[in-house]
Parts: C-alpha cells; structure tokens; sequence
C-alpha cells in the first residue's frame, strides 16, 4: 500500500510540473503574440505616416510648379500678407 501511494504522489507531481510548463509556455505565447501585434500595428502606422509625408511633399511641389507657372506680376490673394 506504501508503494502504491509513492507512485501515485510521483504520478501526482508529474502531472502538476507538466501543466505547469504548458501553462508557462501558453502565457509565454500569448505574450509574445501581443507584441507582434503592437509591432505589426507600429510598423502600419509608420508605413501609412511615410506615404502621408510622401503625398504632402508632392502636393507642395504640384502647388509651387502651378505658382512658378503663373504671371508673377499678377497679385493673387494667396501670396497676400495678412495680419
């Protein structure tokens, strides 16, 4: 009967330190998973914040190529001083 309760406490323990590692290794993953979140969210935002620099910076070169364009001894009420 002694034998049989040692194997039982071995068997016992076992199962606890391997649920135990699956449990460390599930919290393990689901952190990891959090942070390729977060780094594929910051990576999209940074991607989308290139393209809108990008397209400003082409709009301002649209917009001074029309101005170069234009007679310059016009006045044009873009180019007025306001207070």
């Amino acid at each position: 009967m002694q034998m049989k309760r040692k194997t039982q406490a071995n068997a016992l323990i076992l199962a606890l330190s391997v649920m135990f590692i699956l449990a460390s290794l599930g919290i393990c993953f689901s952190q990891l998973m959090i942070l390729e979140n977060r780094a594929a969210l910051n990576y999209s935002e940074a991607l989308s914040a290139d393209f809108l620099a990008q397209a400003g910076l082409e709009y301002a070169v649209l917009k001074l190529r029309q101005d170069f364009n234009q007679d310059l001894t016009k006045t044009n009420r873009d180019w007025l001083y306001r207070r």
